[in-house]
């Protein structure tokens, strides 16, 4: 008698999520010596560095989970036997994303920013839904920008002085991100989450656009409209005042994880 194929994945083994195991204690554990201050001057600013690329890894890490997670629910069953379900870092890392803009913001600013990305099969998703896949993200980065305040305010009191500027700066930079997020620029996640609602001709031109010129424009809007990300960081820094927390801490912070 023939068997149905079935679409249903394998589980997700243990072995699987052992990178983000590692991933997430390493965070835990460079966290807590900075809070502790255990070290001083150089040993202390390499654990800051650390730390910052770590957690701002991590984050990425739960960014491209939110888009797979959605997509997943959606219909796109591809995302979870390309290990997007698994929140393993090098599983979303992606020639442009990982090295080639990280490395663009590292020669402009001296600090180094990590990217990712999902590769997902539209094909599959349910077309209700692909608004919703487009913002899984910022949604996702949302509740880690919530989990991260909550923490400060806990842990604050208790920390040393490195240890709250980096958190303060994490933050900082957290806000930031789903700002540029957010800017209708392909092939940025709110450029997708506007082509979703646009009518379907336009739609499709966008989608087009996206593919076949999204990084090239960004990297145009990168260079060209540098005002652009100047009112975004001071959207960013107004944002952060709300929270009650000191943004002298965020800018030291930014000095520490600075390179040059």
């Amino acid at each position: 008698m023939k068997q149905r194929m079935s679409h249903r994945p394998r589980r997700i083994g243990q072995r699987e999520w052992l990178p983000f195991i590692l991933h997430s204690s390493a965070v835990v554990l460079s966290g807590l010596l900075l809070f502790l201050g255990v070290f001083s001057g150089m040993a202390e600013k390499a654990l800051g560095i650390l730390f910052m690329l770590l957690l701002m890894t991590l984050k990425v890490a739960f960014h491209e989970f939110g888009h797979a997670i959605i997509a997943y629910r959606a219909g796109d069953y591809t995302v979870r036997s390309s290990g997007y379900l698994t929140l393993n870092i090098l599983r979303y890392s992606d020639p442009f994303t990982s090295i080639l803009l990280p490395g663009l913001i590292f020669i402009w600013s001296g600090i180094f920013l990590p990217g990712g990305a999902v590769y997902l099969n539209p094909a599959l998703i349910d077309q209700k839904k692909k608004l919703w896949v487009d913002l899984g993200g910022i949604i996702m980065d949302i509740l880690t920008l919530i989990a991260l305040i909550f923490i400060a305010y806990a842990t604050f009191p208790f920390g040393s002085k490195t240890y709250v500027a980096l958190m303060s700066t994490a933050i900082y930079l957290s806000i930031g991100f789903i700002l540029f997020n957010l800017l209708p620029i392909p092939p940025l996640d709110g450029y997708s989450a506007l082509a979703e609602l646009a009518p379907a001709r336009i739609r499709e031109a966008m989608y087009r656009i996206r593919a076949q010129a999204g990084f090239m424009i960004l990297m145009a809007v990168f260079f060209l409209a540098r005002d652009l990300f100047g009112f975004l960081w001071e959207a960013a820094r107004f944002l952060y005042t709300l929270t009650g927390l000191d943004l002298m801490f965020a800018y030291w912070g930014l000095q520490m994880i600075r390179l040059f």
